[in-house]
């Protein structure tokens, strides 16, 4: 086995153990957990819990042995893609869509916590550990540069968003009668509202690329399965609020579309970086 599978499998242990005590720590302070879940797709809550944190820790690995940062940096990069991609990025249009759905206000609050409590761990386990860091590649930052790719990137996110969403999840009937068959959804402030979070995209995957070593293939890859499994790992757990029936489209779709985006996206953004 090479040195770099060895430290990637080693990472993902660390990680993945940080995630769990986190989310347990967090749990009890919260008060949450004293009332079953009825279980709701193919895993149980406890299967959910230790699955959906190990995808989590396998792509903060990838992430954190192709990075050419270390100690708190290292540990800053990789926290604050697990706090957007996994909770803050959902959070708000969980929160836009919350008149259409009647969006749980409680859980969204709990479920930020554990995932802030989560990346603050990262954060501290990715100082402690990792300390070394590597020779950059890039050249320096110019601000002017970037605006098009950015730019270019949101607009992509968009075009991603609604293509996905219209044939994948748009097309099943239960995702339709959830939303309300969108009576009340306008479509103006819709697409400026994700013009905005693609502008947030766009900015967390260029953190990504100029903080990453090794070939354009790769770097996309990592970018684009990052931003897949840490945005749409989270459906499987089981959910009172939002049925299976409705969480399995939303996750082939933001499996597949946040894949694509990610991957485009590093390709678009590493020329300018």
């Amino acid at each position: 086995m090479s040195r770099t599978a060895i430290e990637f499998i080693l990472k993902a242990g660390v990680i993945w153990v940080t995630l769990l005590i986190t989310s347990i720590l967090g749990a009890m302070s919260l008060g949450l957990g004293g009332e079953p879940v009825a279980d709701d797709g193919p895993l149980r809550g406890d299967q959910a819990f230790l699955i959906v944190n190990g995808l989590h820790a396998l792509v903060l690995s990838a992430i954190a042995v192709r990075a050419n940062l270390a100690g708190w940096k290292l540990g800053v990069l990789l926290g604050v893609t697990l706090f957007l991609a996994q909770s803050f990025l959902l959070v708000i249009e969980a929160l836009y869509f919350a008149g259409s759905v009647n969006a749980p206000m409680k859980e969204l609050r709990d479920g930020s916590v554990l995932t802030l409590m989560g990346a603050i761990g990262v954060v501290l386990v990715a100082s402690l550990f990792w300390r070394r860091a590597r020779a950059t590649d890039h050249s320096e930052l110019r601000i002017s540069r970037l605006v098009l790719p950015v730019a270019a990137v949101a607009i992509l996110y968009v075009f991603s968003y609604f293509t996905a969403g219209y044939f994948i999840a748009w097309a099943v009937p239960e995702v339709r009668a959830y939303y309300g068959e969108g009576i009340e959804i306008e479509l103006v402030p819709l697409l400026a509202f994700q013009v905005f979070r693609g502008a947030l995209w766009a900015l967390l995957a260029l953190a990504l690329v100029r903080s990453m070593r090794g070939g354009a293939v790769l770097t996309a890859i990592i970018v684009g399965a990052a931003f897949s499994v840490l945005a749409s790992a989270q459906l499987l757990y089981p959910n009172p609020f939002m049925p299976w029936a409705v969480r399995l489209p939303h996750l082939i779709e933001v499996g597949i579309s946040n894949f694509l985006f990610g991957a485009i996206a590093a390709l678009i953004l590493r020329r300018s970086a």
